[in-house]
């Protein structure tokens, strides 16, 4: 499969370069895609021609231990950005506990299914 992998000089990106080595990979920078700019995206994608299909597209989660909820993705952001927080002051909630117009969905563990079923 001809993948394209943003973000090769960063952590995830460099690890996925080195692990999906049975694909054909094109590695991008900051520099050779913006992705803040859909015009420099679609130029990219255009180039390259990547293996795209509706079974492939779309978001991948990425967690170290193959899963984590919000509340463990919130609590390690906020103990590596803001040291001096109590992390004791956050807890986690239910869905239902934070009414928003957005469906939600009842369980939105991050996990590695998806990159796992689809590429590894």
């Amino acid at each position: 499969m001809k993948i394209l992998i943003t973000g090769v000089n960063g952590q995830v990106g460099h690890a996925l370069m080195r692990e999906l080595t049975e694909h054909e990979l094109i590695g991008l920078t900051r520099q050779d895609c913006d992705l803040t700019k859909p015009d420099q995206i679609k130029q990219v994608t255009d180039n390259h021609q990547p293996d795209l299909t509706e079974s492939n597209t779309g978001i991948y989660h990425l967690v170290p231990n193959g899963s984590s909820s919000w509340y463990e993705f919130a609590k390690q952001i906020i103990g590596q950005t803001n040291p001096q927080f109590n992390l004791e002051d956050l807890y986690p909630i239910q869905t239902r506990e934070f009414p928003t117009k957005t469906k939600r969905p009842k369980n939105s563990i991050l996990n590695n299914a998806k990159i796992k079923k689809v590429l590894i």
